[in-house]
């Protein structure tokens, strides 16, 4: 007899392993019985239905887990095995299904790849944090055009309060071209990133309401109105070099004008 605390720590393990409820219910009630039952008698020490402990058991015969024999048209059940050997040969086969279901899925990561969209839509505030998101989540540098003025304050306090804090932590650097800030709170904020490279651009030269950021093989664009928040991320390796070339050919032209407007002041 299995003691409560013990059937607890078979039942979580079991469940870890893969097991289902009820087919940790019908493996203890197996490893409870000992020797060979009938399925009635199984699925009633495990509080399950005949028929549902009848379809498990088939299943965990099939799996190799239980041993049957016929008798007299009567089907009887036990475990292969003892617990430890069980459970080890259970996991094996687990590991060994997860090796070949790998190479299948690296088989198939071409045509996965055909399958996934180029571009992606994404419309309000939580939508337009997804897209942050996938910044993070890509972590290499980015290059990006963006104005901050006029921004909706929970756009402005996400930006500032939680997406640069994880850009920082997750060393993402960033060169970024941007229109002259009239707010200059989130100005302060935004730059006191040290991984953050940046050019100022005059307000009525560069003014546009939202941001274009390329990073790894993605391009993708936000519009902040008020009246618009929507935004897009494209996928595409030759469009994400092509607005690579332009944003390094608008940040010399930027830096160029930048230290002109220095050497006059």
């Amino acid at each position: 007899m299995i003691n409560l605390l013990s059937k607890m720590f078979l039942a979580n393990l079991l469940r870890d392993l893969g097991f289902s409820e009820n087919e940790a219910s019908m493996y203890l009630a197996l490893l409870e019985l000992k020797g060979f039952h009938k399925a009635s008698e199984i699925a009633n020490k495990a509080n399950l239905k005949r028929t549902t402990g009848y379809c498990i058991l088939n299943d965990l015969w099939r799996k190799d887990i239980c041993k049957c024999k016929n008798l007299n048209n009567i089907k009887y059940f036990t475990l292969n095995a003892s617990l430890i050997d069980n459970l080890k040969a259970h996991i094996d086969k687990q590991k060994l299904k997860a090796a070949e279901n790998e190479q299948k899925f690296l088989k198939a990561t071409p045509f996965l790849q055909k399958l996934s969209p180029f571009a992606t839509f994404y419309e309000g505030i939580e939508e337009i944090k997804i897209m942050y998101e996938d910044i993070l989540k890509e972590k290499t540098e980015i290059s990006a055009f963006i104005n901050l003025n006029g921004l909706d304050k929970e756009i402005a306090g996400f930006l500032t309060k939680d997406f640069l804090p994880k850009l920082t932590a997750n060393g993402i650097k960033s060169n970024l071209i941007c229109t002259e800030f009239i707010n200059t709170k989130i100005n302060k904020d935004f730059f006191a990133n040290c991984l953050t490279k940046h050019i100022i651009l005059p307000y009525n030269l560069f003014n546009f309401q939202g941001q274009i950021t390329i990073y790894n093989k993605k391009i993708s664009f936000c519009a902040f109105s008020p009246t618009e928040l929507i935004g897009a991320i494209i996928q595409s390796q030759t469009l994400s070099a092509m607005m690579k070339s332009i944003f390094q050919l608008c940040w010399q032209i930027g830096y160029e004008y930048d230290e002109f407007l220095r050497s006059i002041e």
